[in-house]
């Protein structure tokens, strides 16, 4: 039986995925040094992180073997990467500007930061992120932008003390300083 080229696109994904998470787990190895602040260690967390990765993966292994299965029942298998071609010809122009946009956004987002920083740039981020996503609601994007914004902020400055980018363009640090120094704790 041939497989189809969408089915090998998702098992390369699944064995990127694994190869990614193995490499950062042994590298975890190199820098697990044995500070008295860390009661775990210092590759607690990234390993944690890994450990989600994987789970994730695993979860991704058992949804691709299901939508398989289903694909083969409902509609066949996909011939040729021709075939393949011919269907993603037929998206519509929005869903090609979503999936654009899905990658434009992130990359606007890191090569803004160093200037914009953080705490300025991040509430407009999840709020293009959420339009590219398909919500229309203006209610939504704002109160699902800052409620996500305020979380983060609040977490990785008053509580983890996460150093976040302030950005160095005129204004821009002076306001992210200036937001630091009201959420660090006295």
């Amino acid at each position: 039986m041939r497989k189809s080229p969408m089915s090998v696109f998702k098992w390369m994904e699944i064995g990127i995925w694994t190869a990614v998470i193995v490499v950062f787990f042994v590298a975890s190895f190199d820098y697990n040094r044995g500070f008295d602040v860390f009661t775990y260690g210092t590759a607690t967390w990234p390993r944690a992180l890994l450990i989600l990765m994987a789970l994730a993966v695993l979860g991704q292994l058992f949804e691709y073997r299901r939508g398989t299965q289903a694909e083969k029942t409902e509609t066949g298998e996909l011939g040729s990467v021709r075939e393949l071609m011919r269907r993603l010809g037929q998206m519509e122009r929005r869903s090609l500007v979503r999936l654009i946009g899905t990658f434009a956004i992130p990359i606007a987002y890191l090569l803004l930061l160093p200037g914009a920083g953080f705490y300025v740039l991040t509430p407009f981020f999840i709020a293009a992120y959420l339009v590219n996503a398909g919500e229309k609601r203006p209610w939504h994007i704002i109160g699902a932008s800052l409620g996500i914004y305020v979380a983060l902020t609040v977490i990785f400055t008053r509580y983890l003390y996460v150093g976040l980018p302030l950005g160095n363009w005129p204004g821009f640090y002076d306001v992210s300083s200036a937001l630091v120094g009201f959420l660090s704790p006295m």
